[in-house]
């Protein structure tokens, strides 16, 4: 009984946050922004190292029936797409290693 009761009270309290979190935030739109693949994330690094050696145009993704513009192409199809998986993955590191370096470090 006590574990029907937790298991409703996490449901409703999942569906109260998904409710609330998708008036202001759309994870579908965020969804596009962090569509990579390792091949993507190695050419990025890549990138920001040697920017020069690069030629910078974005990717048009096209209607196959009338040809037209309906936007661009996610990043793991256009490395020249902003992406946000690069920047939260550079804060989860400098988090963790300043953890870490905090962690080790003796206060005397």
């Amino acid at each position: 009984m006590g574990m029907q009761f937790g298991r409703t009270a996490m449901m409703a309290g999942s569906e109260y946050m998904e409710k609330n979190i998708n008036r202001y935030v759309s994870f579908p739109a965020l969804k596009f922004y962090f569509k990579v693949n390792n091949s993507y994330v190695a050419n990025k690094i890549r990138l920001i190292l040697f920017p020069w050696k690069h030629r910078w145009n974005r990717l048009v993704k096209r209607s196959e029936q009338s040809g037209q513009m309906e936007g661009f192409k996610p990043p793991r199809d256009d490395i020249n797409s902003p992406d946000l998986y690069i920047p939260a993955m550079a804060l989860v590191t400098y988090v963790l290693l300043t953890g870490i370096v905090a962690g080790t470090q003796r206060n005397e």
